[in-house]
């Protein structure tokens, strides 16, 4: 399976199109407005990694306001993805 491609949980990532073998992906991150008012990163996080067979993905919602809820779906995603 190729390179894994996550999202950056700091900064908001506007809608992007991106080939993968026969399928065409389409995706964005937005921050909820309480993270970009505080400049902290998203709960959320996105991953994916696919080639001309198949495609891998996860998203996971992390728990707002949680202790360190961003790690957590972050380390889930990460680790998910490489295993599917």
């Amino acid at each position: 399976m190729p390179h894994v491609i996550t999202l950056n949980q700091e900064t908001d990532t506007p809608a992007r199109r991106e080939r993968i073998g026969k399928v065409m992906l389409t995706y964005l991150y937005d921050r909820s407005r309480d993270s970009q008012q505080a400049g902290a990163r998203g709960q959320d996080f996105i991953a994916f990694c696919g080639n001309e067979k198949r495609l891998a993905f996860a998203i996971c919602d992390g728990v707002s306001q949680s202790f360190y809820g961003d790690l957590a779906a972050r380390f889930l995603g990460e680790k998910l993805v490489a295993w599917l």
